[in-house]
């Protein structure tokens, strides 16, 4: 859980940012060390200050497309609605349907089966900067 204090509270509404917003900084963005001992979290447009020993947000405020103190290119990133079940049938068959698969491929039988193999990933942590690339 993520506390926040007075002041970032103050700076949140009059920016308009959500405490999600500091959440998902914390958990998926770039993070550097501040002053003092805080820490700074850049994710998604927002910048935020951390106090770890005390675990409170100290302020917050929204960048433009890039951040030019810490060099790196920021965008909004793409949030995916959780999936909503029609009904809990469907629920069930879906969840019936990953175990059976999940098992299938586990197996030696299986894994004959499998026919090709593709990885995605997507870089959001903000470690790439410009001064990094020629």
């Amino acid at each position: 859980t993520l506390l926040s204090g007075v002041h970032d509270r103050e700076r949140r509404e009059e920016r308009d940012i959500d405490k999600v917003d500091l959440q998902r900084a914390r958990r998926y963005g770039m993070k550097e060390d501040g002053k003092k001992g805080r820490e700074k979290y850049t994710y998604g447009g927002v910048v935020f200050i951390y106090d770890p020993r005390r675990n409170v947000a100290i302020t917050s405020w929204k960048i433009g497309e890039a951040s030019k103190r810490s060099g790196t290119n920021v965008t909004t990133p793409i949030m995916l609605e959780k999936h909503k079940f029609e009904s809990k049938e469907q629920k069930k068959e879906m969840k019936y349907q990953h175990e059976r698969l999940t098992l299938l491929l586990n197996e030696e039988e299986g894994k004959s089966q499998w026919t090709s193999h593709s990885v995605l990933i997507i870089d959001m942590s903000g470690s790439m900067r410009a001064d990094d690339v020629n």
